[in-house]
């Protein structure tokens, strides 16, 4: 594992460290690097199944009664974001920092969807956001992106098989 893998994973045990866990990854995969976390949830569905990952394409909206049901603890979403670093860099973000500003995730301001998830009782929500080099239709990741997805993959991956042995 890469020592940026190796930190990443890290920083996420921090945040899941005994709690229960959802992944919804949200994005158009049609505009390139919007659809990263879109992507991400697909193969990540299919690798750990759709008790944990959900794919929320460009209306998480639609997946918030699954949240509900599922009862968790802490939400990670995970989306192409525009935080002023380099192409495919990760960055996690806490949804109750970022809800006081103007950001949205496609449709929905975060305000209003953090608002939603914490009287659902959700009680910690969190953004993987993925900075993207380009977004426009073309349908292809950038070569920055499609690593910072790799890395995600194999991090996230490795999360979730830790907590199943339970080595933390």
């Amino acid at each position: 594992m890469s020592r940026e893998a190796g930190e990443l994973l890290n920083q996420l045990r921090e945040i899941v460290a005994q709690k229960h866990w959802l992944i919804l990854g949200i994005g158009n995969p049609l505009l390139g690097d919007d659809g990263i976390g879109s992507l991400l949830a697909k193969e990540l569905e299919a690798e750990l199944g759709r008790e944990k990952v959900r794919d929320g394409g460009v209306a998480p909206e639609n997946f918030l009664s699954w949240v509900e049901k599922s009862h968790p603890d802490v939400l990670i979403i995970i989306d192409s974001m525009e935080f002023n670093k380099s192409p495919g860099s990760i960055g996690i973000f806490s949804l109750k920092e970022l809800s006081s500003g103007n950001i949205s995730t496609h449709s929905l301001p975060l305000s209003l969807l953090w608002e939603y998830l914490y009287q659902s009782g959700v009680k910690e929500g969190y953004i993987i956001g993925i900075q993207p080099s380009k977004l426009y239709p073309e349908g292809v990741l950038s070569p920055q992106v499609e690593r910072a997805k790799q890395i995600l993959k194999q991090v996230l991956v490795e999360l979730v098989k830790e907590r199943e042995i339970g080595s933390f």
